[in-house]
């Protein structure tokens, strides 16, 4: 094999190890992203579902105070449905 194709096949090589290391640095960056959005997304999840357990909260004390469902509801920024499953949690 002379020298010149030894520098070839060298230099191929190497442009498949680099090309390797690019995927390779892409994969773990995607996984990074991936990871990130996912902690966001599940921190955003967990306050949404606060801040609902909060009214569901809000809606069962008002409803032991008599409170009618109508005005929970508007209160709360709950459905009415919603109150009146909840009062029928309570009823139970």
């Amino acid at each position: 094999m002379s020298r010149e194709e030894r520098e070839i096949i060298n230099e191929r090589e190497l442009a498949i190890e680099d090309r390797e290391n690019q995927i390779d640095n892409a994969i773990k960056k995607g996984r990074e992203e991936g990871r990130l959005e996912g902690r966001v997304e599940g921190r955003e999840e967990g306050r949404e579902e606060g801040r609902e357990e909060n009214k569901a909260t809000v809606a069962r004390t008002a409803l032991g105070f008599g409170i009618i469902p109508e005005m929970i509801a508007e209160l709360t920024g709950l459905s009415l449905d919603a109150v009146i499953r909840l009062q029928e949690e309570l009823e139970i």
